[in-house]
C-alpha cells in the first residue's frame, strides 16, 4: 500500500517526488516515507517541504494517524559539507 507525489516544473520538467507506504499490515493507519528525490537544479526551493505537507495533507485526510520519515545520508552527500 503506497502513496506518491510528482513534482513538475512550469515547463514540465521533473521537479521531484515522495512516496510513502504503509508501515505494517496490523498498523494500517502507520505510513513511513520510503522515498523522496529533488533534483539537484531544483533543490533550495522548499520542494521537498512542499511534498512533504502534501502527502502529510493527503494522509490526514484519508485517515492516516501517524507519519515516519526514514534518512539515508550518503557518503557523496554527506563529504561536500
Amino acid at each position: 500500500n503506497q502513496i506518491g507525489f510528482v513534482c513538475f516544473s512550469h515547463s514540465d520538467e521533473f521537479a521531484g517526488c515522495i512516496i510513502v507506504s504503509q508501515m505494517a499490515k496490523k498498523q494500517k493507519d502507520v505510513m513511513i516515507m520510503t522515498g523522496i528525490f529533488v533534483p539537484e537544479q531544483f533543490r533550495g526551493l522548499g520542494i521537498c517541504t512542499e511534498l512533504i505537507q502534501m502527502c502529510v495533507s493527503k494522509l490526514q485526510t484519508i485517515g492516516k494517524n501517524g507519519f515516519l520519515f526514514q534518512i539515508y545520508l550518503f557518503q557523496k552527500y554527506y563529504s561536500r559539507y
